[in-house]
C-alpha cells in the first residue's frame, strides 16, 4: 500500500464494507473488494467468502499511515484467503506483517508455520511465503506493515520465518502491544515531528519483540557476531564513498568469503545492506532537513538526484520530493 501524500502522518482513511450487500449476486462484489483492501494494506490474495454467513454489520478496514509504516484495523467476516507463488510474485510490497488480535479467531498457515490469531495473540508473516487463512466465523484485528527497508535499516536480515508467533507473556511484546494501541488513538493528533518520533519507536519495538522470539542474533556464532559489527562498520563509514567486500574483510582482518557467508547467513547480501543504509539516511533527511535532494544525493552515495529518487521511489513508493511534502516537518 502507497501512503498517499494527502494522508500525512497519521490520518485515517476509512474502506467500509457495508454498503456491498450479502446476496449471492453481490458475492463476488464482496469478494473483489476483499482482495482489493487486503492487497494495498498487506500483499495480493484470493478471497472466497463463505455463502452460508451474512454479512455482520460493521464490517470495514481503517487505515493509518506513520511515513511508510502502515497501520490497519480490520473487522473481517467469515472467509477465507491463500497466496500463491504468483501472487507473491505479483506483490510489490516486501516485508512482513505484524497481526494483533483483538475479537474472533483465524487460523494462518503460511510455508511449514501455523499459527491461531485470537484475543491477546501477534503473530508475523513473510511477504514472500505462499499460504493462507480461515476465519470461521469473523475476527477483529490490527496490522502493522514493516517494508523490507525498514527491517533492512533497523538491522533485521532477511531471513525471517513464514509465519512466527509471538510468546504474549514477553515483556517486549506487551510494550509493542500497548504502544501500537495509544498510537492508534493518538497519532491523528500528532504533527509530523511527533510522528516521526513515534515511528522510531515503534519499529525500535516490532524489531526487538521479533528478535525476542527468534533470539537474535542468530546464534553465539562467529558469524553472528561478525555480521553485527559489518552493520556497524558500514553505518560508522557510509559518508566516507564507496563501500566493497574487500574494505570489509580487511577491516575485520577476515577473507572476503567470510564477508559473503556472514551476510548470506541473514539473507542479505552486502549491497542490499549498504544500499537500505543509504536510503534510511537519505529519508531521515529528507524529513528532518530543508537540505536539497541534490545535496542529500550527494551525501549519501548517490549519483545524482534521479539516481536518489528512482531508488527512494522503489522502496518507498514516493519520490523524495512528494515524500517530503507529506511527511517532512521542516
Amino acid at each position: 500500500m502507497i501512503c498517499s501524500p494527502r494522508w500525512g502522518f497519521g490520518s485515517v482513511t476509512v474502506t467500509s464494507i457495508d454498503d456491498l450487500p450479502a446476496t449471492d449476486v453481490e458475492l463476488t462484489g464482496r469478494e473483489a473488494r476483499w482482495e482489493s483492501v487486503i492487497g494495498d494494506r498487506l500483499s495480493p490474495m484470493t478471497i472466497r467468502i463463505d455463502r452460508g454467513r451474512r454479512r455482520e454489520v460493521g464490517d470495514g478496514v481503517w487505515s493509518r499511515c506513520l511515513g511508510d509504516l502502515v497501520l490497519t484495523e480490520w473487522k473481517s467476516p467469515s472467509m477465507q484467503g491463500w497466496r500463491s507463488p504468483g501472487k507473491v510474485r505479483q506483490s510489490a510490497q516486501r516485508g512482513v506483517a505484524i497481526f494483533v488480535g483483538y475479537g474472533g479467531h483465524e487460523r494462518m498457515s503460511f510455508g511449514d508455520s501455523e499459527a491461531l490469531l485470537e484475543p491477546g495473540s501477534l503473530v508475523v508473516v513473510s511477504s514472500d511465503a505462499p499460504g493462507g487463512f480461515a476465519i470461521p466465523e469473523w475476527v477483529s484485528k490490527r496490522t502493522l506493515l514493516l517494508p523490507e527497508a525498514v527491517l533492512t535499516a533497523a538491522d533485521h536480515g532477511k531471513d525471517l520465518p513464514a509465519c512466527l508467533m509471538l510468546q504474549r507473556d514477553r515483556p517486549l511484546v506487551g510494550l509493542f502491544r500497548t504502544y501500537l494501541d495509544q498510537l492508534w488513538d493518538q497519532a491523528p493528533g500528532m504533527n509530523a515531528q511527533e510522528a516521526e518520533a513515534a515511528r522510531a519507536a515503534l519499529v525500535a519495538l516490532a524489531v526487538g519483540a521479533i528478535r525476542a522470539e527468534e533470539g537474535q542474533p542468530v546464534d553465539g556464532s562467529v558469524l553472528g557476531v561478525l555480521r553485527a559489527r559489518l552493520n556497524d562498520w558500514i553505518t560508522d563509514n557510509i559518508r566516507r564513498g564507496p563501500i566493497r567486500v574487500a574494505d570489509l574483510a580487511a577491516a575485520h582482518n577476515v577473507s572476503p568469503r567470510t564477508v559473503h557467508r556472514a551476510f548470506s547467513s541473514t539473507g542479505d547480501t552486502m549491497t542490499s545492506v549498504v544500499r537500505s543504509c543509504r536510503l534510511a539516511s537519505a529519508r531521515d533527511d529528507i524529513v528532518r532537513t530543508q537540505l536539497t535532494m541534490t545535496a542529500i544525493a550527494n551525501r549519501w552515495g548517490f549519483y545524482d538526484p534521479s539516481h536518489l529518487a528512482r531508488e527512494f521511489r522503489r522502496h518507498y513508493g514516493l519520490s523524495p520530493a512528494s515524500y517530503r511534502d507529506s511527511h517532512g516537518y521542516c
